[in-house]
């Protein structure tokens, strides 16, 4: 039996012979020092490189995407890096090599005929197969599969390791020959949505440009809206003067958060973080309806939305939200809103979906939403993010509350998300170093409908 193991957070990995082995990887950086990558066993094994010489090439589409062509172009230069030999890499009109093998990326001619049933796989997964004793095939349902292809490939195969962002945290082997055993790879994530906050673009040429990067190479990847976005969705100077009653009644004024002169709410915090919606809002579910659809309308790439509510305890204490929400506090000591908040997220979810069905809508169980609502099922397509440090787990006791909370939501929710703290911020000065605690919490939350992280 082979043991697999994924290198990006929290993904499943199932063998061809489909033994059901599962993990899920804890930190991107400290793993591939845990564990061994593959049992190769007595596979048979495909000579890439042999004592400096090449026994391969790369091959692409005749016009392969940008993302595949870097992806393409990134095998053989890390591959030249390791071994001092630079695999030719040709497009699959070339004629085949005798003696040669071909090591395709992304959907060939020779893919395109293959039945891989990558169109059933979630858009990250990926697969590594060996449709003959001559090709490889690095291939999945999207471009970007394909690179995470890649990325295994050099993890699994070369020994390469991005263990932190920059050169320094990149581990190249050096290898006079390279072989890999022919034994198929398929993986799919386990989370989908996968990162944490503190990371920049790859594209940003300083240090956060490197972070960007390393969270890439690591398999972390943004598919959800949910942080605090409220602001955006209720723009004080649009709606201020036309519709002050989707603002907050704060110790009985109508509060309105305008912005310093000369800026927009976009380039004010106060416009952004001092205040809260009226939930129940007369024609704010509908507008809030109206302003997303068009969004999505000016972007049918986006899958989702978010609900995340400012980052603000300046709450609506109008007659009707304070009826809705019982004027109590939830378990951090906070005015819950919980009952108002997720009936206006289930409204406004139910407004869109009747448009744009597939569409999901992130949001951040936090503050004065921490807590789920009480009689009533979010909306399948609402995915809240459970805010919290797991890191206090440690603490048998804050660990039981937490595992409680999360089967609460579990029970409110069809699907649940965990916002973590891993960044630090400016909470933590120093390194907090706690793998295996990590491992266990998404081993828990993963049997607990997390799929989000």
């Amino acid at each position: 039996m082979r043991n697999e193991y994924n290198l990006g957070v929290g993904c499943r990995m199932d063998s061809k012979r489909k033994t059901g082995t599962q993990s899920l990887i804890v930190l991107l950086a400290i793993l591939p020092l845990a564990f061994s990558l593959t049992n190769k066993g007595d596979a048979q094994r495909m000579p890439i490189v042999a004592e400096g010489k090449s026994l391969a090439r790369v091959v692409t589409h005749e016009q392969p995407s940008p993302i595949v062509e870097g992806a393409a172009s990134l095998l053989v230069e890390y591959i030249r890096r390791s071994t001092g030999v630079t695999l030719e890499k040709v497009n699959d009109a070339a004629a085949p090599v005798q003696g040669m093998a071909s090591i395709h990326c992304g959907s060939t001619k020779l893919v395109q005929g293959l039945k891989l049933k990558t169109e059933k796989m979630d858009k990250d997964g990926f697969v590594i197969a060996f449709p003959s004793a001559s090709s490889i095939v690095l291939t999945g349902p999207t471009d970007l599969s394909v690179e995470y292809a890649v990325y295994d490939f050099l993890e699994r195969y070369v020994g390469v390791r991005w263990l932190f962002p920059g050169a320094v945290g990149e581990h190249v082997p050096t290898l006079k020959s390279l072989s890999v055993p022919a034994v198929e790879v398929r993986q799919e994530p386990a989370f989908r949505h996968r990162l944490f906050s503190g990371l920049g673009k790859e594209e940003k040429p300083e240090s956060r440009g490197e972070q960007g990067l390393w969270a890439k190479r690591n398999r972390m990847h943004d598919r959800l809206q949910f942080h605090h976005n409220l602001w955006s969705l209720y723009l004080p100077e649009k709606y201020t003067a036309t519709h002050p009653e989707f603002f907050p009644m704060i110790g009985g004024k109508r509060f309105l958060p305008v912005p310093a002169e000369g800026k927009t709410s976009a380039q004010d915090v106060h416009a952004q973080v001092s205040w809260q919606p009226c939930f129940t809002a007369p024609g704010g579910i509908e507008e809030a309806v109206k302003n997303i659809c068009e969004h999505f309308e000016k972007n049918p790439s986006v899958d989702s939305y978010s609900f995340g509510i400012n980052d603000s305890n300046d709450y609506c204490t109008c007659d009707t939200c304070t009826a809705k929400d019982g004027g109590g506090k939830n378990v951090l000591g906070v005015r819950n809103i919980s009952q108002s908040y997720y009936s206006w997220c289930n409204a406004v979810a139910t407004g869109v979906n009747a448009r744009f069905p597939d569409k999901v809508f992130g949001l951040l169980a936090y503050n004065g939403s921490y807590s789920p609502p009480q009689g009533f099922k979010l909306n399948p397509h609402v995915v809240p993010m459970m805010t919290y440090d797991r890191m206090k787990w440690a603490d048998t006791s804050h660990e039981a509350t937490g595992h409680a909370l999360t089967e609460l939501w579990g029970k409110s929710a069809s699907v649940v998300g965990w916002y973590d703290y891993i960044y630090g911020g400016q909470f933590y000065l120093a390194p907090r170093v706690y793998f295996h605690q990590m491992e266990e919490y998404l081993r828990y939350g993963y049997d607990h409908n997390v799929r989000y992280y």
